[in-house]
């Protein structure tokens, strides 16, 4: 084989590797999300193209070079306004009522506008972490939006999120409420530690605060008795604080 004909198989070659990137990296059309009468949940996170500026985005229609995502986490980008796009196209007979998690309690503001041939059809309540419990969507601790998909449309679905300060990764995820929610498991986790936690502030300030040996009885001791009690008591007063918030109860978080 000839250098001539080696030169021009290498630039076929990087012609073709440059189509592939451009088209499955670089593309600015997003996948599509196919609801079933049997859907139970699906993370979408490679499905979506990414956009973001400084300014707030009112309406996402007029967004332009975003980035396709290639992961089911993805990182968004701090003080700035962010937008993942997907199509989504409910196949079932009937109306679909599901939530979208993205998976970060520190998720400062986000909401879902849900477009058909350009024409918003639904908006979605706010929800996010300077929120009170009982303001959110699903008035719970989780970060969840309820959405509802009208059978035989196509939608394009523009998730909006922002975080100042902190950046944060998300895990966008469509969830049947019913049969698709499977990370119950995390909150018996986090429900078991705070419990102990609990448990063993209250069996500490009872220990310390009840032996006291009749050996010593210098002021020295009694000072340091009274910093554990007192500190004991400001632990049991924390937890039972994040154990509200965890709850989603106290309406001032």
């Amino acid at each position: 084989m000839s250098k001539c004909q080696q030169y021009n198989l290498l630039r076929c070659f990087l012609a073709f590797f440059g189509i592939f990137i451009s088209t499955n990296i670089f593309t600015q059309t997003p996948d599509t999300i196919f609801i079933s009468s049997d859907f139970k949940q699906e993370y979408f996170g490679s499905k979506c193209v990414h956009y973001f500026q400084i300014n707030k985005i009112d309406n996402p229609l007029i967004l332009n070079e975003g980035v396709k995502v290639l992961e089911k986490n993805h990182r968004l980008k701090t003080n700035q306004y962010n937008v993942l796009k997907v199509a989504v196209v409910n196949l079932s007979a009937h109306d679909q009522s599901l939530l979208l998690f993205l998976h970060n309690v520190q998720i400062d503001v986000a909401d879902v506008l849900l477009y058909n041939d350009n024409k918003l059809l639904y908006r979605s309540p706010e929800t996010g972490c300077t929120l009170a419990g009982s303001k959110r969507p699903n008035a719970h601790r989780t970060l969840a939006l309820p959405l509802i998909f009208k059978p035989g449309l196509v939608y394009d679905m523009y998730v909006r999120v922002y975080r100042q300060e902190f950046g944060i990764t998300v895990s966008p995820h469509l969830v049947h409420p019913v049969t698709g929610i499977d990370f119950r498991w995390t909150d018996i986790c986090f429900l078991i530690v705070i419990s102990s936690c609990i448990f063993l502030s209250f069996f500490r300030f009872g220990f310390i605060l009840l032996w006291e040996p009749a050996k010593d009885k210098s002021k020295r001791y009694a000072g340091i008795c009274h910093l554990f009690n007192f500190n004991s008591a400001l632990c049991n007063c924390s937890q039972w604080l994040w154990f509200i918030i965890y709850l989603g109860k106290l309406p001032h978080f």
